[in-house]
């Protein structure tokens, strides 16, 4: 490997991954709860992305499987992947929930978590641009 490399490898591997993140209440049965919602890592976006796809059987013998998206799985996965107990590493749903979150009332709380959690997980264009502004003229090759 060459010192440039080793240096820009460094650089980059040195760099804690700090994730976006907000904080959301939400109105749950009357009482406010607060949640911590962060961008998931790229492992995970991959995961949601994956898990909000339906596999569409072919219409007819020979005919084309089609793959859609799933709107309720998208917001349900993400809610589990970015919704997190403020302050902690502990998310507040998990894999087992999926079921819960996808039988829960529209206009509820479930709207505006699952919505938020959807919301983290685009990328911030401005952001985009100043990366892409800082690593100008840098190869992967």
């Amino acid at each position: 490997m060459s010192e440039k490399r080793d240096l820009y490898r460094k650089a980059v591997m040195a760099t804690p991954a700090k994730r976006q993140s907000k904080t959301v209440t939400v109105d749950v049965n009357g009482a406010p709860l607060e949640f911590e919602l962060r961008a998931p890592s790229i492992d995970e976006e991959s995961q949601i992305a994956e898990r909000s796809q339906v596999i569409i059987p072919p219409q007819r013998k020979g005919g084309d499987v089609k793959v859609a998206f799933n709107q309720a799985n998208a917001k349900a996965w993400s809610a589990i992947f970015c919704v997190f107990i403020p302050g902690t590493e502990e998310r507040v749903f998990e894999k087992g929930d999926l079921d819960a979150l996808l039988k829960a009332q529209v206009g509820s709380w479930h709207d505006k978590l699952c919505g938020e959690a959807m919301a983290i997980r685009q990328a911030d264009e401005e952001q985009i641009a100043k990366n892409s502004e800082a690593t100008a003229g840098v190869s992967s090759s």
